[in-house]
């Protein structure tokens, strides 16, 4: 099997490789970690990588993960130099663009970007790929295979890129401040702080798992448990009288702005 090579060896650099390891669809012999620490190297010989210290090592693999912060590249690009062997790079970095990473490692250089989310953890993750100019149909492949096997994948253009990471990508953050908010909510009501967290936990996994299941939208879902002047249809009057619907909409569209403007970073 081609080589892969992983520059960002942290959370979720190590939760996509491990999370292939543990679904058998990698095998940890056939990936090289560069690390800049001997406690990651450590960390990476306990999980059955190898490591190296010297970032050129990965311009020698087939196939490189890039899993680095987006403001970080720049330094990491200097650092690689130009390619001067065929290479996939399969970039997670937010807002840096496919050609911004060619141009930066050279034309031998093929990429796929990938927007996935903190939930690859648990292999409950949502990917959205999209190929550079030069990617190949057995580069998407591989793509989505790499991220199959921590969750779910959608192919779309890299101009969607953007938008998937303020949607998906930033979206668990979404619902753990909205659990914030909702645990303490519990909480006034007169449950012990595990008690909320468990109401609240599991009516989110319910309620996720409903609408994963149903072929209703979720329009329709939440009318079947708001009965006219209910309990749920007062909570529901509050959230829209506070501009729920109209906050979230400028939060992806903020999140979205931002995501372009780190690609000018």
């Amino acid at each position: 099997m081609p080589r892969l090579a992983v520059i960002g060896f942290g959370a979720l650099g190590t939760a996509i490789i491990s999370g292939n390891v543990n679904a058998a669809a990698m095998r940890a012999e056939d990936v090289l970690v560069i690390v800049r620490s001997p406690l990651k190297a450590v960390h990476a010989a306990k999980l059955g990588f190898e490591s190296s210290t010297n970032i050129r090592d990965a311009a020698q693999c087939e196939r490189l993960l890039l899993a680095v912060k987006p403001q970080s590249f720049s330094e990491v690009a200097n650092q690689i130099g130009v390619v001067n062997q065929p290479i996939l790079v399969v970039s997670v970095m937010a807002g840096i663009t496919s050609a911004r990473i060619e141009s930066a490692l050279g034309d031998r250089v093929r990429v796929v970007r990938a927007m996935p989310n903190t939930a690859v953890r648990i292999s409950k993750g949502m990917t959205v790929l999209a190929g550079g100019s030069r990617a190949t149909a057995d580069d998407l492949a591989f793509s989505r295979a790499l991220f199959s096997a921590v969750g779910e994948v959608l192919v779309s253009a890299e101009r969607m890129l953007d938008a998937a990471t303020a949607v998906s990508a930033s979206g668990p953050a979404y619902l753990f401040f909205l659990a914030e908010a909702w645990i303490e909510a519990a909480q006034k009501a007169g449950f012990s702080p595990e008690e909320a967290r468990q109401l609240v936990t599991q009516t989110v996994l319910g309620a996720a798992e409903l609408l994963a299941q149903s072929e209703d939208t979720p329009q329709a879902l939440r009318k079947m448990v708001t009965s006219p002047s209910g309990t749920t249809a007062a909570a529901i009057k509050v959230l829209t009288d506070r501009g729920l619907r109209e906050a979230m909409l400028e939060a992806v569209a903020a999140a979205t702005t931002r995501a372009g403007e780190l690609a000018k970073a």
